[in-house]
Parts: C-alpha cells; sequence; structure tokens
C-alpha cells in the first residue's frame, strides 16, 4: 500500500540554510521540473510523495484483502466488542472496536488474546472501528499476557513502574476509566498485577526490583512455606510441599499447595496439628489431588481440572481412585459436589466435553 505523504515548505523555514540554496532544494524535492519552477517565485513548495510501506500495510495497521494480515492484541473486553491494539506498535493508545459479530462463534476473546485479521476500512470514531473485517484467526490464547508490562508496549522496563504510579495517583487522568482510554487498560492492570491481589504500589516495587535485579523480600507466605516443609522433612511425612516455582504465578503468592495423597491417618493428624499449634490460617492452604510427575492419562486429567475449578472459582472438588481391587473402578477421576449449588454440573460437562474425556474415565459426579 503507498501512503501519500504532502510536504509544505516555505522561504522561513529554510531560511539560513547557506549550504543548499532555496532554489536548489526545491529542484531536488519537487516531482517536476515546473514545481521547482514556480517554488522559486512564490517561495512555498508542495510536494506528493509515495511512501511504501513493507507488506503492504500503512502504519496504522490498515490492510486490505489483497495484502497481508496484521495482528492486534485484546485490551478490553465489553458484551458486544473488543477493543484491540495494533501488535507490535509502540503506542498502546492505537486502540479499536471489533464487534464480537465479526469474530467466528467458535472464538471466545480473552485479555492477552493475540488475533490476526484484516479490514478493509476504519470509520472516523474514537477508538476507531474496523470495516470489512475478514480472516479472523486466533494467533495465540495469551501471547500478550507478560507479567509486569502495565502498559503493553511488549516489554517490562521503568516506563511500566511509573505508568502503574501514575495510574494509581491519578485514576481519572491514567485509570482504566480514564477519558478516551488514555489510561491504563484491563490487559495493562492484569500484567501489572504481581502477586494477584489487584494492582498496588507493591507491584510497581516489585517490577522495580526484578528491573534491578534484586530478590524481593521473603514474605509471609514464603516463611509459613518452609516452616510446614521443614516439619514434613523432619517428621519424615508421607507428603510434600510443592515449591513455589511448581505452582501457576497467579498461585504462587497466594496459597500453599499440599500433596499429602499418600500420607497416613496419623501422618495427617501429626500436620493438622502442627498447623493448629502454630496458627497457620487454614484459608492459605490447598492440597493438591495429582501427583507432579505422573504422566498417567487419569492424573493429568485430574490435574487439568483441579486448575480449571481453582481458575473459576466452582465449588468441586476432583480426586483420583485408584488402587482398588475391581478393575471397573481402578483409575478413574472423581468429581464431588453439592446438588444444591447451581451451574456447577454444567461447568463440569462443559470441561469434560471440551477435553474429550472419555465417559468411563470418570465415577459418576459423588453428590454431597
Amino acid at each position: 500500500m503507498k501512503k501519500i505523504i504532502s510536504i509544505l515548505l516555505t522561504t522561513s523555514m529554510l531560511a539560513g540554510s547557506a549550504a543548499m540554496p532555496f532554489t536548489a532544494i526545491a529542484a531536488e524535492t519537487a516531482t517536476t521540473a515546473s514545481q521547482a519552477s514556480e517554488a522559486a517565485k512564490t517561495g512555498t513548495l508542495t510536494v506528493t510523495a509515495y511512501h511504501e510501506t513493507s507488506g503492504g500495510e500503512n502504519d496504522t495497521g490498515e490492510t486490505n484483502e489483497n495484502t497481508n494480515l496484521r495482528t492486534f492484541t485484546v485490551q478490553y473486553i465489553y458484551d458486544t466488542y473488543v477493543i484491540v491494539s495494533v501488535d507490535g506498535s509502540r503506542f498502546i493508545r492505537e486502540l479499536m472496536f471489533l464487534y464480537k459479530k465479526d469474530i467466528d462463534s467458535n472464538i471466545d476473546p480473552v485479555l492477552g488474546m493475540k488475533l490476526t485479521f484484516g479490514y478493509t476500512e476504519t470509520l472516523d470514531t474514537y477508538p476507531g472501528q474496523f470495516g470489512g473485517v475478514h480472516d479472523v484467526k486466533v494467533v495465540s490464547e495469551d501471547g500478550g499476557l507478560i507479567k509486569g508490562d502495565s502498559n503493553c508496549d511488549g516489554q517490562v522496563d521503568m516506563a511500566d513502574v511509573v505508568f502503574i504510579m501514575q495510574a494509581l495517583a491519578n485514576p481519572d487522568r491514567y485509570g482504566e476509566k480514564a477519558e478516551e482510554y488514555q489510561g491504563i487498560t484491563a490487559l495493562g492492570k492484569l500484567n501489572g498485577d504481581m502477586n494477584g491481589d489487584g494492582l498496588t504500589v507493591n507491584d510497581a516495587l516489585a517490577i522495580q526490583k526484578k528491573l534491578l535485579g534484586l530478590d524481593e523480600a521473603e514474605t509471609e507466605l514464603d516463611i509459613t512455606r518452609k516452616k510446614i516443609s521443614d516439619f514434613v522433612d523432619e517428621n519424615k511425612i508421607n507428603c510434600m510441599v510443592i515449591p513455589k516455582d511448581r505452582i501457576p504465578e497467579n498461585y504462587a503468592d497466594k496459597y500453599i499447595f499440599i500433596n499429602n495423597n499418600y500420607s497416613t491417618s496419623d501422618e495427617k493428624e501429626a500436620l493438622n496439628k502442627f498447623i493448629l499449634q502454630n496458627d497457620i490460617d487454614r484459608n492459605l492452604l490447598k492440597y493438591i489431588p495429582y501427583d507432579l510427575d505422573d504422566d498417567h492419562e487419569v492424573n493429568k486429567i485430574v490435574e487439568k481440572l483441579y486448575w480449571y475449578i481453582l481458575d473459576n472459582d466452582i465449588k468441586a472438588s476432583v480426586s483420583r481412585f485408584a488402587g482398588s481391587n475391581d478393575p471397573k473402578f481402578e483409575d478413574k477421576v472423581v468429581i464431588s459436589y453439592r446438588w444444591q449449588d447451581e451451574g456447577v454440573e454444567e461447568k463440569i460437562n462443559a470441561f469434560l466435553e471440551e477435553n474429550n474425556v472419555a465417559p468411563e474415565l470418570v465415577i459418576a459426579p459423588v453428590l454431597e
């Protein structure tokens, strides 16, 4: 695609340029000799030049059906539309509306999702609106999720620290609801939240420490995690306190995860007594029902379903049933929930269907 650029030159703009007289500049920049001649007489020159952009795209990401498609990152999500930004742009505020009706029904937009598509026009609104959208495809489900990248420019630096401080100190101008989308985006808030407790000054501090290569101060959760782990090791209890780096990042600083699947009743009782004596908040403890390094099909299903339940705050639990003498019940996925809780069964069934879990691998849900 060629972009037309018009440049207006005047004698006052060129004053003091002794190295090249105005007539010479005019002759060099004019597209025809007559333009140069006219410029020398009037002292002004309008030059129309054609700038070729790579891949047939212009600087705003415009494409047509004969050019390569462009990639965008989802920044906001609303009922009928999403707002995306030009991927790879240095300017986060190049935001545009993309109506959900223009997206294939099998694509469910999420923050950070990268979409590639073409369009034939943009409407003169702010943010702009796409027209003639075609070939919408998902490039990455979470490629735009970069921990610490609050301004969504694809990198983590001090600009992100400053942006978070601005968003917190002056929300009317830099917050998510700032006029004309000049503030931090929903994706920016998600990226900037370093520990999952919402965007705070501590997140700016955490990013700054990370950039400076400083180890973050040990938190109360870290201390408690180590205390439990030391007790388990010293008393040779058959359970495992999961290391922080083996837990999804958004939960690593929120909970302590323990695997006690093979603990005896006496070992579980000893651990519970230790937790009680040390005034450890039980709400901080999560017991995972799967084994970390087991590739068995059922174990993998249990693992994935466990995090699905936690991510979606579903009032249900999952476990792995193994060791039965009856092969009919050997290595099954066991799901438990209260029959009174509406929507749970639908969500669980949606997971099983989406992940193609064979019905014979699942024991009928246990209603509590």
